[in-house]
């Protein structure tokens, strides 16, 4: 079995766990009012909600981990930890980018319900990383896989934190140009007047997209040689990676529950993740 059909396949296996992860922490969170909201519409617990929840979560779950495990393939000794564990180390940096990266900005909107529960879908990424792990290993060792090596590359991770901090700087620009024409027209009417709570939001998206764009940064030098391409388009490739499983992930989720605001928004950010990944791309010149 070819390595990446192997990638697929504990993907396909990380994904279920995932989906009846995620299944079951919804109808829990559907039994409590503040997080109730995150699934609007579906607040009463009839036979054909269960089931659009249960159809929703296992199917989105192995869509992003059967591309995950594709990506786990070409990047799995550049991941900390041995066997098992790397699987795990590798979904809970998924969870970083995704869960955490979500918490904080909600926490900047002052949403501390949807903050608690981005984070606690921790555990989900540790059953998921470990199901994943498991599988790889088991597959890998039974068909003996060839992993890749890698090469001896002279930049360290670091390097990545100037070029991705100033590419998070024009997303945040795009970021918020966004926000200021569609979403401050719908949720916030009364206060785009008040130039204090815009200066606020531009900075607000400044920062926000600095710091995780910086951790960006670094985690493009550490996989620098294994993204296709060149330059510029190699910026771009990695930025679509991440858009993925950020940004694309939580916008599907939503339109998956009929949330159309909420899809809209993260669609149109792909702007942003285009004019970092060409900004990051065309600022890191790794030494030869």
């Amino acid at each position: 079995m070819k390595s990446w059909k192997i990638g697929a396949v504990a993907g396909l296996i990380a994904g279920i766990m995932t989906g009846i992860a995620t299944f079951v922490d919804g109808l829990i969170k559907l039994s409590i009012p503040i997080f109730g909201l995150y699934y609007m519409g579906l607040e009463t617990l009839t036979t054909s909600v269960i089931r659009r929840i249960a159809y929703t979560e296992i199917v989105l779950g192995i869509i992003w981990w059967a591309v995950a495990g594709l990506i786990y393939v070409r990047i799995y000794d550049l991941i900390p930890g041995k066997g098992i564990l790397k699987g795990l180390v590798y979904s809970l940096g998924l969870y970083l980018i995704y869960g955490v990266r979500w918490a904080s900005y909600e926490l900047f909107y002052g949403s501390i319900p949807t903050t608690i529960l981005f984070l606690i879908l921790f555990y989900i990424f540790i059953l998921s990383g470990l199901a994943f792990g498991a599988s790889y290993e088991y597959f890998s060792n039974k068909y003996s896989v060839t992993k890749y090596k890698s090469k001896m590359y002279k930049d360290g991770f670091l390097k990545g934190i100037y070029p991705g901090a100033f590419a998070g700087l024009v997303f945040g620009l795009v970021a918020f140009s966004i926000v200021f024409l569609i979403y401050n027209q719908l949720l916030y009417p009364s206060l785009i007047p008040d130039i204090g709570f815009l200066v606020g939001q531009l900075g607000t998206h400044l920062f926000f997209n600095m710091v995780w764009c910086a951790l960006f940064g670094m985690l493009f030098v550490r996989f620098y040689e294994r993204i296709p391409s060149n330059g510029v388009l190699k910026g771009l490739i990695f930025s679509m990676v991440i858009y993925f499983f950020t940004t694309f992930r939580f916008g599907i989720h939503a339109l998956a529950y009929g949330q159309i605001i909420w899809f809209i928004g993260p669609m149109l950010t792909i702007f942003g993740f285009i004019a970092f990944g060409i900004v990051l791309g065309y600022l890191y010149k790794p030494t030869k």
